[in-house]
């Protein structure tokens, strides 16, 4: 997991909780430090980045599940955090 987040909300980086489920995909927890909005690109190369989802939470806590990544061999993740 990546970041790129303001000077006023820090990402974890790191998963708190994930699951690859068989053929449903992926699930996983991306922990906060406090309320933020942000967005979840992916990438196969670490190059090339798409948006995919993004996120409004007062808990600190987001769960995102990946329904496409039984597609893909790889995958990659990160949080943008505006």
């Amino acid at each position: 997991m990546q970041s790129t987040a303001n000077p006023n909300c820090r990402v974890g980086l790191r998963f708190a909780v994930s699951h690859v489920l068989a053929n449903a995909g992926f699930t996983f927890t991306l922990p906060l430090l406090g309320p933020a909005s942000g967005h979840v690109e992916y990438s196969a190369d670490l190059i090339h980045w798409t948006s995919w989802t993004s996120f409004d939470t007062t808990n600190g806590l987001v769960q995102l599940h990946d329904l496409s990544a039984t597609n893909a061999p790889m995958r990659f993740y990160r949080a943008v955090v505006p």
